[in-house]
């Protein structure tokens, strides 16, 4: 008798022993899986939204490119330099230029009031707006900052942008509003202005947040 207590008393010793070896090693696998699935999508060896199943109201970039394809100025003149940005954040770039007028006024205001509905949300998310082929004068830039005081400027050329666009299959470069870069600087969607701002919102930007980390 005494030697089957001692024999079940080893036994449980041992399944203890194992549950809490598992218990211990559960970070260390989360963290292995996180960088691997990190490396793969940064090498572009993984296609995450494609993974998650997300149907995109965005149209995907195939394939995605790099910010750095699309040399930018900051409003003092400066390099502008996305590395130097905070990582934790998704971008959406706003397109206007000298000849939008107010048809790109009313699209900022959209990604304004886009940022605004994403409630506690609004901090992974941060909101340039790309001049093209021109410079705003200090007093519109006053004016831009009191409206949308999140908001950023940068200047880029507009035939960069065009090329980029026109290997997507986009023939009219006018029709297109927005485009979505990730954290890690990659170009990953264009949006039109055919496409509701509470689409990209609610179907896009929200669905992105919580599944793509």
């Amino acid at each position: 008798m005494e030697n089957n207590l001692n024999y079940m008393h080893a036994n449980d010793t041992n399944k203890q022993r194992k549950i809490l070896i598992i218990i211990m090693s559960l970070p260390l696998i989360l963290m292995i899986f996180s960088y691997t699935l990190m490396y793969f999508v940064d090498n572009k060896k993984l296609d995450l939204v494609s993974l998650l199943g997300t149907k995109t109201i965005g149209n995907l970039f195939e394939p995605v490119k790099s910010i750095t394809e699309l040399p930018l100025k900051t409003e003092s003149g400066d390099d502008f330099i996305f590395a130097n940005e905070a990582q934790n954040k998704w971008t959406l770039l706003v397109l206007n230029s000298p000849i939008c007028g107010e048809r790109c006024e009313d699209n900022l205001i959209k990604s304004r009031q886009m940022h605004v509905a994403l409630g506690k949300a609004q901090g992974k998310l941060r909101r340039y707006q790309i001049y093209l082929d021109g410079e705003l004068h200090t007093e519109k830039l006053s004016r831009l900052h009191k409206h949308h005081p999140k908001l950023k400027t940068l200047y880029a050329e507009k035939n960069v942008l065009q090329k980029l666009l026109a290997e997507q299959g986009v023939s009219d470069f006018n029709d297109v509003a927005y485009l979505l870069v990730d954290k890690r600087g990659w170009i990953m969607m264009y949006y039109t202005e055919a496409i509701n701002e509470r689409d990209i919102m609610k179907k896009d930007l929200q669905h992105l947040f919580k599944y793509a980390q």
